[in-house]
This record gives C-alpha cells, sequence and structure tokens, in this order.
C-alpha cells in the first residue's frame, strides 16, 4: 500500500503539466497536405468513374433478368398454342424431329450419335417354386439324461413339502371356492391338483356338453335312414257339388296312415356320415381340452412352488444384509467406519426388501390362479419333482413324429376334415333322387258325396326329385368346398405350428438342464463366501463390506436362477407331454379321492 502511494505522488506533477506548442511541427504538416491534394482529387475522379460503372452493369443484369423472367411471354411460349410458328432460328433446331414425325418413323438419334444399344433377351416365364412342408427335425438330439441330475425344490430348499399360507392382504373372493376345512392338514402333490383340476374344469365341463351335443346330432341324422310313421285324421262337414248335385251337405270323415322307408337317400347317408366323424372330433376336442387343462395346473403348481420358494430366500437374503447394517451401523457410531459405507449398506436393504415384494406379488398371484383352477387354495404342498411327469422318447425325431401322430387337437382337425368332405358330398347329393317304399292305409266316409265308406291300402315304391332352378345345390356343395379347405389349410398351419413348438420346448428342455448344472456349481461357490461372511460377522471384523453385500447378492442371485432352471424344465417337459397327449395321464398317480 506504502508502494502505490508513492507512486501516486511521482505521477501527479506530470498530469499538472500543459502541452507545449511547437510551430516548426505544424508547418511541416500543412506542406504535406497541399503536396496530397492531387492526389487526392485523382482518387475522387476514380471513385465516381467506378460508380458509374457499377450502375451500368446493374441495369445491364437487370435487363437480362427481365429478358428471362417466367411471367414474360417469349416465341417459343407461342409456339405451344395453335396458330403460330416457331421462329426461324428454331425452325432448323427442331427440322430432323419435324421431318420424322411426317414420315412417321422415328428418329434414329443411336445411329446419328455412333451409339449402339444392347440387345436385350425375351424376359422368361418366372417359375415357381413350391417346397412341400418338411416335418423332419434340422438335427436329431437326444433327450437329457435325467437319471444324472440329483437336484429338485426339495434338494434345494432342504424340506420335501413347503407351506402355503394366505399373502397378505387375503385372496379375496375372486371365485366361488370349496369348503376348505377338510383340506387344511393335506399335503397336496402334483399328481393330486391335476386330478383335482380336472374334476372341478368348467372348460371341461363345457367340452363335454359339446360332446353329448355331437352325439345327439348322431341319433338324429340316422333317423332319416330309418323309417318313419305318419298319421292323419280329419273329420267334419262337407258340402259337395256336382252336375245332378248342388250343395249338398253331409258328414265327412277321412284317416290315413303312412309308414315310409327310404331306399336310396345319398344325402341323408353322407350326412349320418358327417355327423359321426364331427362326434369322433368332438371326442377328440375333448381330450385336447384335457391336456390344455393338465398344462395351466402344471403351469400353476410350478410357478406358484418357484414364487414361494424365492419368497423364502429374498427373506434370507433380507436378514443377511440387515445383519451386515446393524452390524455397520455400530461401527459407524463407534466412528470405525465412514457414513458412506452404512449408506451402502441401507440402500442394499431397501432393495432386498423391493424385491421381496415383488416376489410376494408373484406369489399372491401364483395362489389366485391356482385358486381358480382347483376351486379351493391347499394349505400344503409336496413339492413337486420332474421324475413325476411321465417319461419322453429317447430322441427329438420321436418326440416330433409322436407329436404330429397323437396330438388330440391335430387328431380332432383330421376327424373335421374329413367329416367337412362328407357334408361336401351330401350338399351336390341333394340334387339327385330319393327312393322309398310306402306302406299307406286310406279309409274315407262320404269323400266326395254320399258315398259310404271306403278303404284303400297301398304298397308303392315312390321316387321323389327335387331340384332348385336357381341352383341351390351347387352352390351349397361349392359353400361347403369353401369350408373344406379353410379346414385344411387350418390343419397345416397347426402342423407347423406344432412342430415348431417342440422344437423350442426341446430346446429349453436341454437348456434348462444345462443351467441347473452350473448353477449348483455357481451356488455352492456363492454360498463359502457368504459362510465366511458370518463367521467374520461373528467376530466382528468384516474384511471388506462391498465383497460381504456383494456375496449375499450372489447367493440370492444364484439361487434365484436355480430356482427358475428347475421350473423351466419341468415346464418344458410338460409341454411336450401336452404335444404328445400324455401329460393328463399324470393323474394316474393321485393318492386322493374327489367326491
Amino acid at each position: 500500500m506504502k508502494n502505490i502511494q508513492t507512486h501516486a505522488s511521482h505521477m501527479t506533477p506530470q498530469r499538472q503539466q500543459g502541452p507545449v506548442f511547437q510551430p516548426a511541427m505544424l508547418c511541416a504538416a500543412l506542406a504535406a497536405l497541399v503536396s496530397h491534394t492531387g492526389v487526392w482529387a485523382q482518387a475522387a475522379a476514380a471513385t465516381a468513374t467506378s460508380a458509374a460503372e457499377i450502375e451500368r452493369q446493374r441495369q445491364v443484369t437487370q435487363s437480362m433478368v427481365e429478358q428471362v423472367t417466367a411471367d414474360q411471354e417469349k416465341p417459343t411460349d407461342r409456339a405451344n398454342s395453335l396458330g403460330q410458328e416457331l421462329p426461324a432460328a428454331l425452325q432448323a433446331k427442331f427440322k430432323p424431329w419435324k421431318e420424322a414425325v411426317r414420315a412417321k418413323a422415328p428418329v434414329d438419334t443411336a445411329a446419328k450419335t455412333g451409339l449402339s444399344l444392347p440387345v436385350l433377351a425375351k424376359p422368361e416365364p418366372a417359375v415357381v417354386l413350391r417346397r412341400p412342408v418338411d416335418n423332419s427335425p434340422k438335427s436329431n438330439l437326444s433327450t437329457p439324461d435325467f437319471s444324472r441330475q440329483s437336484l429338485t425344490f426339495a434338494q434345494l430348499t432342504g424340506k420335501a413339502e413347503i407351506d402355503l399360507p394366505e399373502p397378505e392382504g387375503g385372496l379375496g373372493t375372486s371365485v366361488l371356492t370349496r369348503k376348505t376345512t377338510e383340506f387344511q392338514q393335506v399335503a397336496f402333490s402334483l399328481p393330486d391338483l391335476l386330478l383335482a383340476g380336472l374334476e372341478f374344469s368348467p372348460e371341461l365341463t363345457a367340452v363335454k356338453a359339446r360332446q353329448e351335443s355331437s352325439r345327439l346330432r348322431v341319433s338324429k341324422s340316422r333317423a332319416d335312414l330309418l323309417p318313419s310313421f305318419s298319421a292323419r285324421y280329419a273329420k267334419g262337414n262337407e258340402k259337395s257339388t256336382t252336375a245332378t248335385l248342388s250343395n249338398h251337405e253331409h258328414d265327412y270323415k277321412n284317416t290315413s296312415l303312412r309308414v315310409t322307408q327310404p331306399l336310396v337317400n345319398y344325402p341323408a347317408w353322407e350326412t349320418w356320415q358327417a355327423s359321426g366323424l364331427t362326434l369322433e372330433a368332438a371326442m377328440l376336442r375333448s381330450a385336447s381340452m384335457e391336456q390344455e387343462v393338465a398344462l395351466n395346473l402344471v403351469k400353476a403348481v410350478v410357478n406358484l412352488t418357484t414364487s414361494r420358494i424365492t419368497l423364502n430366500f429374498s427373506d434370507e437374503l433380507l436378514s443377511n444384509l440387515s445383519n451386515i447394517l446393524n452390524y455397520q451401523d455400530q461401527r459407524s457410531q463407534s466412528g470405525a467406519s465412514s457414513q458412506a459405507e452404512l449408506e451402502r449398506a441401507r440402500s442394499r436393504v431397501l432393495a432386498a426388501r423391493q424385491a421381496r415384494l415383488e416376489q410376494q406379488a408373484n406369489y399372491k398371484g401364483g395362489m389366485l390362479e391356482l385358486e381358480r383352477l382347483l376351486g379351493f387354495a391347499p394349505q400344503l404342498l409336496n413339492l413337486p419333482f420332474l421324475s413325476q411327469l411321465p417319461a419322453l422318447p429317447r430322441t427329438q425325431a420321436e418326440i416330433r413324429d409322436q407329436a404330429l401322430k397323437d396330438n388330440a387337437e391335430l387328431t380332432a382337425l383330421r376327424a373335421e376334415v374329413q367329416a367337412q368332405k362328407s357334408q361336401v358330398r351330401a350338399q351336390y347329393g341333394r340334387a339327385a333322387p330319393t327312393v322309398l317304399a310306402s306302406l299307406e292305409d286310406d279309409r274315407a266316409t262320404n269323400n266326395g258325396g254320399v258315398m259310404g265308406s271306403r278303404q284303400d291300402t297301398r304298397a308303392l315304391v315312390v321316387v321323389n326329385w327335387a331340384l332348385s332352378l336357381g341352383g341351390k345345390e351347387y352352390f351349397s356343395g361349392k359353400e361347403a368346398s369353401a369350408d373344406l379347405s379353410e379346414l385344411q389349410s387350418k390343419l397345416e398351419l397347426n402342423e407347423q405350428r406344432l412342430a415348431q413348438a417342440v422344437d423350442t420346448d426341446f430346446a429349453l428342455l436341454q437348456a434348462a438342464t444345462l443351467r441347473i448344472s452350473l448353477g449348483q456349481q455357481e451356488q455352492e461357490a456363492a454360498r463359502r463366501v457368504t459362510e465366511a461372511v458370518r463367521e467374520q460377522l461373528k467376530v466382528g471384523r468384516i474384511t471388506s463390506l462391498l465383497d460381504a453385500l456383494d456375496a449375499s447378492q450372489s447367493l440370492y442371485d444364484a439361487r434365484l436362477k436355480l430356482t427358475q432352471a428347475l421350473g423351466q424344465q419341468m415346464l418344458a417337459q410338460a409341454q411336450l407331454l401336452k404335444s404328445m397327449g400324455q401329460l393328463s395321464a399324470l393323474r394316474e398317480q393321485a393318492r386322493i379321492q374327489l367326491k
């Protein structure tokens, strides 16, 4: 601060001094100004000349723009209208084209320019390729050997059965359930629940009703081929008028009896054949629905099992992380660890609670689905295992062939196709005559006048031929043929989808089996790390907080993946058995009887 004040004191006298007048410098400046006056005049003249040149060029440019403006009429514009000709300069230019037009010959521009166009070959007709559907698998893989697999849900959890408590919030009143008091102490197995679900299923009840309707339709169509009886009785007052008798009133009575037997009735015969095939298709539809309901039951039981086991694992994860959080809280209070480490442990605990809420929602959804399929909510469940399901064939090709052969849905569609073929023949056959035998007995009193009693008995062969002049029979046959084409296309589509589903489920089965083998090793490694962390907690010293948190999370993730792999393995095999029509045979292992 002192230096700054001193500097200011030295500068102050200079600021107070005024400018000094120097006459010599003023004279020199005036002389230079006079000598440059001519140069300035020349520069001003050049500037004026350049300005005039710029103005002239601007006017030339403006005139050129006006000449090419689109709104000005030009000779070429007038030449586009009738009664005008091209200017002389343009006529010479367009003369070759004008002469070519008059000669009705095109101008050979390529010849004038010396160009040679390539010779194009005649286009060939399009080739249509129709590739047949290949139902054989691209690779014939072997079915996994499940005898080498020792892991099951029971071994994973350490117990053979698991309780199914009512989830938080209850199940509500979603469906009309049975009285469950007698089921509270019963540990149901997968075959038991399958039997109960098949017995309760409303879908199967509806399918059986349709099957009964088809059976009655067969009897109805068969009745058209059996004898028929008709009776007619008439009595009343009759007025007869003839040439000799006018308005003579008398009592009239007539009794007619008819017994007819169709001899040749092609439409009725084909309709009866079609109804029999429709009944067969309805029975196969019932078997197909049974397989579908069985698959839904297996899915519900497996999904409920996985969600319940995962919920237990999430509880264990939350307990481990809570112990670590308590340990870290004590260290933070004593000043041995930072607040950041405490918050890191707390965030892991909160994440574990969120995961448990998600698993709890999955468990509640699984309970609701199983309750809907069974009509009651079981309290205890024997954990399912893979060997409960029927065995699979040895290779993928055998599974695929058996599925395409024995699948109830495809078999039902094939029966419907045959039934529709009979319907086509029946519709076209309505144009053919029918032949029947008839036994008739007519008894009349005063028929046509006072004639007394009369009885006529006849044994006839009757030929009826009724043909629509509008082509009703023909169009009915075409309509049935269109329905047949639709069924055939649907059958082919379902065969392709079934083959694809078998290949997909087989791949899932193989992948799940491999995942189980690797998941066991991952779980064992994570379990050892978690046990080491627990021992460190006992002695009150954890070497690394992050490693301790990751160990518990890794163990939970390994168990979660292992549980999902076991469930996926069972579901894949169940879907393959359903495709082959063998899944419902699982109910034969049931140990309960439902009344």
